[in-house]
């Protein structure tokens, strides 16, 4: 019964310790990825004033609506430049781009 009680506080012991040690790991992890920039500070003090789920999905439109005029204009301009062409389109159009399956 001795050995056994030794072995649990033993174990208890071991598995206390990796806990604290994920945690350590988990925490010095999350403090890398909160890091925010001045733009994405800028949308959260945004966020915080919306009252409603409309107004947070209306601000979701506007933004998805900004990046596709961006890409827009800057397919134009590859367009204008002669950077993009009718063949490169084509051949985006007709490349096979699903995974191959292995067959045994």
């Amino acid at each position: 019964m001795a050995a056994e009680s030794e072995d649990s506080a033993a174990f208890a012991w071991r598995f206390q310790r990796n806990i604290v040690s994920l945690q350590r790991e988990i925490f010095d992890k999350m403090e890398q990825r909160t890091i925010l920039n001045e733009a994405q500070l800028g949308i959260l003090r945004l966020l915080g004033r919306m009252k409603t789920v409309e107004q947070v999905n209306e601000l979701r439109q506007v933004i998805s609506n900004y990046y596709a005029q961006k890409a827009t204009e800057e397919m134009d301009r590859l367009w204008e430049t002669g950077q993009w062409s009718e063949e490169k389109n084509d051949a985006i159009l007709n490349e096979h781009l699903r995974t191959p399956y292995k067959h045994d």
